[in-house]
């Protein structure tokens, strides 16, 4: 039976404007190490696996942030993933306190939108914006 949601996996080619970009809503890394060897192969279905890993957490947030950086074999990037539409899982939300202020951090970073602050028929504020490697990341404010 399924208690919770352990972490998410995002693969990125910077591993550091990766964190960079969570640090902005919060987050700080708690562990950095090298992956590799037969279990990460058999895991993963490659072969000769070397990858940088990253754990990021969030003192209100219980879902782990994982960033790896694949060193070999390189994966590839589809153009696809950063749009809301495409098929398979688009996007994760961060549920926010004052999203205006953290709208302003990441504009301040030069973060991308996919448009402006919405309010919906329900009454949450929401916005996209792109995350590292063109990942979709909703802040809403409920």
């Amino acid at each position: 039976m399924v208690t919770g949601l352990h972490h998410i996996n995002i693969v990125v080619t910077d591993m550091g404007k990766a964190a960079d970009f969570f640090m902005l809503l919060g987050f700080s890394v708690f562990e950095q190490k090298e992956l590799t060897g037969e279990w990460i192969d058999r895991v993963t279905g490659l072969h000769g696996v070397r990858a940088l890993y990253a754990g990021l957490r969030h003192e209100s947030v219980s879902t782990v942030v994982e960033i790896l950086q694949y060193l070999h074999p390189e994966g590839e990037r589809s153009a696809a993933l950063s749009k809301a539409n495409s098929i398979g899982i688009r996007h994760f939300a961060f549920q926010v306190q004052d999203i205006e202020e953290d709208i302003r951090k990441l504009e301040d970073s030069g973060a991308e939108f996919f448009g402006p602050l919405q309010t919906n028929p329900y009454g949450k504020k929401m916005i996209y914006v792109k995350g590292p490697e063109g990942i979709i990341v909703e802040l809403a404010e409920l």
